[in-house]
C-alpha cells in the first residue's frame, strides 16, 4: 500500500549550518514555528478514524528534527504519538542531518513510534559537501546509516544532482548513487540544485561562479542515479521538489520543471524500449510498462511517441500491473524489416 503522510514542516530548526543553496521558507511554504497543539489538532483533524491506520504517516520534514530543542523535539513527538496509540497513524517519519544522530536520539524516537528516518545526505563527495557548507562528511552519513540500521529505523536517504563546486555532474551522481545504495537504505529521494533568493548560492550565480544545470542536464544525472537505485532494488519516494507558490516566489535559476519526475521516468523508460530493441529496424513496436506509469512512457506534450517517430517507429504502449514502476516489456514488433 502506497503510504500517506500528514507532514509538518520545521524549517530551519535544528540546522546548524546554513548551507548555501538552503532556503527551507521558499521550499516548503512554511513560516511560522510549528506547535504541539498545531500538530495535535491537525491530527485529530485530518488522520482517519482509529484502526484505519495502514499506510498513514505523520511527519517531521525541513530543518533538522533531532538537532532542535530536545524539549521541544519531544512535545512535537507526543502530540504525534498520541494517535500511533490511538491507532489513527502507523509510523512517525523524520527527516535530519547525519551528523545529529546518535544512540542517546535514536533511544528518544523508538520511545515515540518514530519509523523512518531520512538523512539529508545530497552527496557522498567530501569536496562538494565542504563547498556547499554542508557542515559534515561522507563518514557522518555512513556512520549515521549503520546506526538507524541497527536501531531498526526504516532509512531514507536524499541526494542532490548539479551542487555547486561539482566537476562533472553525471559522473558525480553515479559515484554518489553507488555509494548510497551501498549504505542500503530503504528510500531514496533524489533533486536537482536550484538557485533560491536568499542564499549564498544566488550570490555565487550572480558572480558567474556557479552555472546551476540545464532541465536535460539535470534528467540526464538523475537518470543514472535511479537507475542504480532501481538496479539496487532501492525504492526512490520523491524525484524533483514539490511545486509550491512559495518556492515559485524565491526561485532564481537552475533545473526547475513542475514535473521533472514524470521527465525522469519518461527518459528511463525510452532508453529502455531503445536498448530492448537493439538497432533492429521496425516500424511498430507494442510494449507494456508498469500500472500508472503509461503518461510517463507516452511523455510531457508526448515527446517519447515524438522521438520514436523520428526514427520512422510507431510506439504503442499500455500498461500491466505485473510489471514493477520503471519495468518495461517488449509484446511484439510489427513489419520488421530484413
Amino acid at each position: 500500500m502506497k503510504e500517506r503522510r500528514l507532514a509538518f514542516f520545521i524549517p530551519h530548526k535544528g540546522c546548524k549550518q546554513s548551507c548555501i543553496f538552503c532556503n527551507q521558507r521558499a521550499i516548503s511554504g512554511k513560516i511560522n514555528e510549528v506547535c504541539p497543539n498545531e500538530v495535535f489538532d491537525k491530527c485529530n483533524l485530518f488522520l482517519p478514524e482509529p484502526g484505519n491506520e495502514k499506510g498513514m504517516e505523520i511527519a517531521f520534514f525541513g530543518g533538522s528534527f533531532t538537532a532542535i530543542d530536545k524539549g521541544y523535539m519531544t512535545q512535537l513527538l507526543e502530540a504525534a504519538n498520541h494517535f500511533i496509540i490511538q491507532r489513527r497513524a502507523s509510523g512517525i517519519r523524520i527527516s535530519t542531518r547525519p551528523d545529529s544522530i546518535d544512540e542517546d536520539i535514536l533511544e528518544t524516537l523508538k520511545k515515540y513510534s518514530v519509523k523512518a528516518i531520512e538523512l539529508g545526505a545530497q552527496s557522498s563527495d567530501d569536496s562538494i559537501l565542504l563547498a556547499n557548507e554542508r557542515g559534515h562528511d561522507h563518514l557522518s552519513t555512513t556512520k549515521a546509516s549503520n546506526l538507524i540500521r541497527d536501531f531498526e529505523f526504516s532509512l531514507g536517504l536524499q541526494m542532490m544532482v548539479g551542487m555547486y563546486g561539482d566537476k562533472d555532474p553525471k559522473m558525480t551522481a553515479i559515484k554518489t548513487a553507488e555509494d548510497f545504495a551501498f549504505l542500503r537504505p530503504q528510500t531514496m529521494r533524489i533533486y536537482p540544485t536550484l538557485v533560491l533568493k536568499g542564499t549564498k548560492l544566488e550570490d555565487l550565480f550572480n558572480s558567474g561562479k556557479y552555472v546551476p544545470l540545464s532541465v536535460k542536464e539535470a534528467i540526464d544525472c538523475t537518470v543514472e542515479a535511479l537507475s542504480v537505485f532501481d538496479k539496487a532494488d532501492i525504492e526512490t519516494i520523491r524525484i524533483g521538489l514539490h511545486s509550491e507558490m512559495s518556492l515559485h516566489k524565491s526561485f532564481l535559476a537552475g533545473p526547475y520543471h513542475p514535473a521533472f519526475g514524470e521527465k525522469v521516468n519518461s527518459r528511463i523508460i525510452r532508453n529502455k524500449v531503445m536498448n530492448l530493441l537493439e538497432n533492429e529496424r521496425i516500424k511498430t513496436v507494442k510494449v507494456a510498462v508498469g500500472k500508472g506509469m503509461k503518461s510517463a512512457a507516452i511523455g510531457q506534450k508526448r515527446e517519447n511517441i515524438v522521438f520514436f517517430n523520428s526514427l520512422g517507429i510507431r510506439l504503442i504502449i499500455e500498461e500491466d500491473e505485473k510489471l514493477g514502476k520503471r519495468e518495461v516489456k517488449i509484446l511484439n514488433t510489427i513489419d520488421k524489416e530484413n
